[in-house]
């Protein structure tokens, strides 16, 4: 699942929307140090995870589902920028096990 957001638009996608979906990537890593800030070593940090898993499905997955719906990027593409995004929840999870 680990494309680059060239594989996940296509070699003939438009630049800026190659750049756009590199641009949420790098959003998403943003989000997980921000979130980290709210995490405590041996506290129950499952209200921040769920935090961050709610501004995902709130902010992300709408944009991700029109890009896919508008033909910027295809179904996989769409699929595998969520997963990206999910698991920026799951290894903020890993660093406070």
């Amino acid at each position: 699942m680990g494309l680059t957001p060239l594989e996940m638009t296509g070699e003939k996608s438009d630049p800026k929307v190659v750049k756009e979906i590199a641009d949420l990537m790098f959003m998403m890593d943003n989000w997980k140090k921000g979130f980290r800030t709210w995490c405590e070593v041996g506290e129950d940090n499952e209200w921040v995870y769920n935090e961050f898993l709610e501004d995902i499905t709130t902010h992300l997955q709408p944009y991700a589902h029109a890009l896919t719906r508008e033909g910027h990027i295809n179904y996989y593409g769409g699929q595998c920028l969520m997963m990206f995004a999910f698991n920026k929840v799951e290894e903020l999870r890993n660093e406070f096990k």
